[in-house]
């Protein structure tokens, strides 16, 4: 009887963690690391360098058609221009951007939506800490949403927001405090 109890409330635990773990929330984000998709957080870049920043579509766990949002860029850099990964764009990333595939595209994976050429107006962060590149709603619909594949339903997702020059708070602790947080 032990073991039939403990069998069901395994399989009911898997089965809760796989429902949470689908169940993550869709966004977009812009990466620094063009290709790579791993830094949301960048130093100043150097005075007109330019760069090439990602937005990408993490955790929609579907086939997208199409997707609307915009981006917000701080004085720290200079939006130039929009690299697109496919033709059928209407708009920029600075004013809000709908972009449609011809075939569906995999959502389940992080989708590469735009790249975006912007130049770097600062050297050093003292002058732009906490600078935020904010992924929001297009500013015309007032959404960020993508149209799922072969429904056509439209799904929300949230936006994330990427930060130039990130502050940490840091705490000064002795080592003695730190060992104090673990002691029982």
């Amino acid at each position: 009887m032990k073991k039939v109890l403990a069998v069901v409330l395994t399989v009911a635990f898997v089965s809760m963690w796989a429902y949470a773990a689908s169940a993550q929330t869709p966004h977009v984000v812009v990466f620094f690391d063009e290709g790579y998709w791993t830094q949301t957080t960048s130093d100043c870049g150097g005075i007109g360098t330019l760069d090439t920043l990602s937005v990408v579509a993490v955790g929609w766990n579907m086939f997208i058609n199409a997707i609307e949002y915009s981006v917000s860029y701080p004085p720290s850099i200079t939006w130039l221009a929009d690299i697109p990964v496919t033709p059928l764009n209407i708009g920029n990333t600075s004013s809000g951007v709908a972009t449609s595939w011809s075939l569906p595209q995999n959502g389940f994976d992080p989708l590469g939506i735009m790249n975006v050429l912007v130049v770097w107006n600062c050297d050093v962060c003292s002058t732009h800490e906490n600078d935020p590149i904010v992924v929001g709603p297009h500013p015309l619909t007032g959404y960020l949403r993508a149209t799922r594949y072969p429904d056509n339903a439209l799904i929300e997702g949230v936006g994330l927001t990427s930060l130039i020059c990130p502050i940490v708070p840091v705490e000064e602790k002795t080592w003695g405090g730190v060992k104090a947080l673990y002691d029982n």
